[in-house]
């Protein structure tokens, strides 16, 4: 960690890169656009003190722009439902989630 970190600021990038999941490498993301690093989120969030601590930090970070806590955090399934718990947990709130929903025809 660089020396002008508070104490107990977490480096996620180094514990992405410690969980092997910061990809390095040319990714199409999609959205269609691309990007020379990808988030396999999944190898940092099958640990439950790292899903903990990410949640944790998101939630805190967040409520600088949402404040008082929401009732309910709603995630995407299944990449976002471990996150979406955990940002729950640390705001005390409800957590549910959603599927992205397909055509009619």
């Amino acid at each position: 960690m660089s020396g002008d970190r508070a104490r107990g600021e977490v480096d996620w990038i180094e514990r992405l890169r410690a969980r092997g999941a910061l990809l390095e490498g040319h990714f199409r993301l999609s959205s269609g656009l691309h990007s020379p690093r990808y988030v396999q989120c999944a190898l940092l969030l099958q640990h439950p003190e790292d899903a903990a601590a990410a949640g944790a930090a998101l939630a805190e970070r967040l409520s600088a722009r949402i404040a008082p806590a929401p009732d309910t955090v709603v995630s995407p399934a299944i990449g976002g439902i471990v996150l979406g718990h955990e940002v729950a947990r640390a705001w005390g709130s409800r957590a549910v989630w959603a599927e992205r929903g397909g055509q009619e025809g």
